[in-house]
């Protein structure tokens, strides 16, 4: 489950929350291939390897609400 809390995001394993917008459910090697751009959410949702119950609209206004981040970047600059 994740929830948002004072622009937190927060992560509980093995939770449902009662009453979410949305329920996205996948693999963990979808997931990895999404997070590392060798797939799209679409190609998981076209394959069936992913699936969306409740509002659609929801889900992707979250995800357009997540911060994108170079994979190398400097931690600590002069």
């Amino acid at each position: 489950m994740l929830t948002v809390e004072n622009g937190v995001l927060n992560y509980a394993r093995d939770k449902q929350a009662e009453g979410a917008d949305a329920t996205l459910t996948t693999t963990r090697a979808a997931l990895d291939e999404i997070v590392l751009g060798e797939a799209t959410m679409a190609d998981k949702l076209a394959a069936g390897e992913a699936v969306i119950e409740g509002s659609r609209e929801k889900l992707v206004e979250f995800l357009s609400l997540l911060d994108t981040f170079e994979f190398w970047f400097n931690i600590v600059t002069p």
